[in-house]
């Protein structure tokens, strides 16, 4: 018995607790009464009123209307009920606005809750010390991203980031994370397609790969806002082909153990400074159609064995190509016609060389005047041309293919 009491106290003390259960609501049939004795009062306020506009003499307290004759009491009552029908209606309009902006309000709250905890339960995944958590959680991110556009660049950051974190190793890869990796540079291939509807696309957001290892990796005809990959290793073949820069794409301070092939079109830049290309890597760059993508390169290191390829594009007078205050010990050429390119749309100025480095450029771009900076004398002497020391020497073209 004692028990019982006690139970049933205890659950009206939870029930009295705010934000527990429903709120405590007031009597019923007072809550009616006061109802009844409202509306009653506001009535009579709307007939008075209404009498008033007509010039009848009433009077609102003590309730009088013997100024008005019996015949025009019906008229001024129905106009009543109309106004306040019409009073009502827009108080009811207000009143489902309101509740469905507050109805809207929670339901954006239990998504943002439901969207959080998917969150945390995917990062939790991909910190996992199994392999098939963690590529697991790779794909629940991707789809959270897809899902929540308040936070999908932040999403994307954690995938990124587990590319940077698990890339502490430069030279041995867990074969299990690499599957994992390899995951996740799939769903920014998928995501950054050009083919892919804008809801899910992450063509708009900034992929930070920053000091991460690359090892295989082809992407053709994305598109991409940013692509950052400073500091980045590169042992394998990157190759990024008939992709669109809308921003930039940064390589700055990259290390090229493999290749590097780069086919962009864009409005904006494409950072590859401080570079270094170690013996037996290659680096291609070219740019293609009529959009203006800047190749800033200053302060690049090409080691023995080595090579970097810059093709320079035709028809756009903006394209501007800097690779001065560079150290070359292997090759570096430059391919193109140069057709539409303005003066000084080549600079390579002050090229530090041991001896064995060479500068290389296509005899079309030699006859285009003024082109490269600093200028080559006389360049209808050359068929192709070849610098040591900065110094322009005839060789034959066979060694330069």
């Amino acid at each position: 018995m004692f028990s019982n009491k006690s139970s049933s106290t205890e659950i009206k003390t939870k029930r009295r607790q705010p934000g527990r259960y429903s709120p405590n609501l007031p009597n019923f049939f007072l809550s009616l009464v006061i109802a009844f004795i409202t509306t009653i009062a506001l009535g009579w306020l709307l007939f008075w009123c209404v009498s008033q506009l007509a010039g009848y003499d009433t009077s609102l307290l003590p309730f009088q209307f013997s100024g008005v004759p019996a015949t025009e009491i019906y008229d001024l009552a129905r106009t009543t009920v109309l106004i306040a029908g019409f009073l009502a209606g827009i108080f009811a309009i207000v009143y489902s606005y309101r509740k469905q902006k507050v109805e809207e309000a929670n339901s954006l709250r239990e998504d943002s809750k439901e969207l959080s905890r998917r969150y945390q339960d995917a990062s939790a995944q991909l910190g996992h010390e199994q392999a098939a958590v963690r590529l697991a959680g790779v794909y629940a991110l991707a789809r959270l991203a897809d899902d929540w556009t308040e936070q999908k660049q932040q999403c994307v950051d954690v995938l990124c980031a587990y590319i940077r974190l698990s890339s502490s190793d430069i030279e041995k890869v867990d074969p299990s994370d690499e599957v994992v990796r390899r995951a996740i540079f799939d769903q920014i291939s998928i995501h950054c397609s050009r083919d892919l509807a804008n809801d899910s696309s992450w063509r708009n957001l900034r992929i930070d790969l920053s000091k991460s290892v690359v090892h295989d990796i082809s992407w053709f005809g994305l598109i991409f806002s940013e692509l950052i990959m400073d500091n980045a290793v590169i042992l394998g073949n990157l190759s990024l082909h008939s992709c669109t820069v809308r921003k930039r794409m940064s390589f700055s301070s990259a290390t090229v153990k493999g290749q590097l092939s780069i086919r962009v079109s864009g409005t904006n830049s494409c950072w590859l400074d401080h570079i270094h290309v170690k013996p037996g890597a290659s680096v291609y760059y070219q740019t293609y159609g009529s959009n203006l993508v800047r190749l800033y390169s200053p302060s690049i290191k090409i080691d023995r064995k080595a090579s970097m390829i810059v093709s320079v594009a035709d028809s756009s007078p903006d394209k501007l190509y800097i690779l001065s205050d560079s150290q070359i010990s292997g090759t570096l050429r430059f391919d193109g016609t140069g057709d539409g390119c303005e003066t000084g749309a080549i600079r390579v100025g002050r090229i530090k060389t041991p001896g064995e480095g060479v500068v290389v450029y296509r005899d079309l771009l030699l006859e285009k005047k003024d082109i490269v900076k600093p200028a080559i004398s006389s360049p209808g002497e050359y068929k192709a041309a070849r610098f040591w020391a900065s110094e322009p020497q005839v060789v034959p073209e066979d060694e330069l293919y």
